[in-house]
């Protein structure tokens, strides 16, 4: 089964702005935590219009203290009914 890229996009965002909201962060105070200039491009992101590249995930991820950038990807795989990432050690116990 393949997945839907624009549906993780979508939901992935919606997770990354409800995280946002429950630490009362206005897209704006939470772009300029990560050094952006404006929160437009952060937008686009919580509204699924754009793909972030991992290094942006991985610092939205951060600040909004997930304990990896994996995290919030899992809780929107898990909210679109999809089977998370393997764990590192899955991954490498799956290549021996």
């Amino acid at each position: 089964m393949e997945r839907d890229p624009q549906k993780l996009l979508v939901a992935l965002g919606s997770v990354l702005r409800e995280k946002r909201k429950a630490q009362g962060l206005s897209s704006t105070a939470l772009a300029k935590r990560l050094g952006m200039n404006s929160p437009a491009h952060l937008t686009r992101i919580e509204r699924g219009e754009c793909e972030p590249k991992v290094f942006t995930l991985y610092c939205i991820a951060q600040e909004l203290g997930y304990p990896s950038v994996n995290a919030p990807i899992n809780e929107a795989l898990r909210a679109i009914g999809e089977p998370e990432l393997p764990t590192a050690s899955e991954t490498l116990m799956a290549d021996e």
